[in-house]
């Protein structure tokens, strides 16, 4: 499963996981058998992954490090960080992301 890893939400679960089966099998009777199934409170859905494209994902990506984003709220071994900082961090962060949507 995985969690929220900062912010309100820190720790809870963003409500969904992954699994890997074996053969295909097991995958397909764990689709069947458990999708609309209730846990809890929650009525579970589940489906196939979506195809990722290999070659897409061994492609280099940009090393951008941001301190701010990368370290938590502490800033490091230079103390906390300031706002206009943690600002730029995120200015830096989002041109990123943009560029990254143009390709």
């Amino acid at each position: 499963m995985l969690f929220h890893r900062s912010g309100p939400l820190a720790g809870y679960p963003r409500g969904y996981a992954f699994v890997t089966y074996e053969n295909h099998r097991d995958s397909e009777s764990a689709l069947h058998r458990l999708d609309g199934k209730l846990v809890g409170e929650k009525t579970i859905v589940v489906r196939w992954a979506k195809h990722v494209n290999r070659e897409e994902n061994d492609r280099s990506k940009p090393k951008i490090e941001i301190p701010c984003l990368a370290g938590g709220s502490k800033g490091g071994s230079n103390g906390p960080l300031s706002q206009q900082t943690k600002i730029q961090a995120l200015e830096a962060k989002l041109k990123m992301l943009e560029s990254r949507s143009d390709d």
